[in-house]
């Protein structure tokens, strides 16, 4: 729990020097996965607060859906504005996701022709 803990008052703290407005949960997932990535932080460190954390994910939402329940006209009067942001944004991230992916397997494969390759 201490590297999760850890990773995000580093993302927190690099945000705000940087003066970038995003949530630092965000910037800590990067963070998460690319130390896991790269090896700098290991599987079976966190193995058991993540599985704790999955199984009880339900429990994390609790707050979220008690705040829909209580802003529940606010969200009837704006539902069409509400479903066409959402609609948007999710159509903008597939195709954003399928374009970047599609250009990762790109530079990969031109750099795997140029004889590059780390086998």
């Amino acid at each position: 729990m201490a590297i999760l803990f850890a990773i995000y008052y580093v993302s927190f703290f690099i945000l705000k020097l940087a003066e970038i407005k995003l949530p630092p949960a965000i910037l800590g997932l990067v963070l998460f996965a690319w130390g896991l990535s790269v090896g700098i932080i290991k599987e079976d460190w966190v193995k058991i607060t993540v599985d704790f954390m999955l199984k009880n994910m339900p429990v994390l939402f609790v707050p979220f859906i008690v705040g829909i329940v209580l802003y529940k006209s606010v969200l009837t009067e704006n539902l069409l504005a509400i479903c066409l942001v959402v609609l948007f944004s999710t159509t903008l991230t597939i195709v954003g996701t399928g374009l970047f992916v599609e250009y990762g397997v790109k530079l990969v494969r031109l750099h795997r022709m140029r004889g590059h390759h780390d086998d």
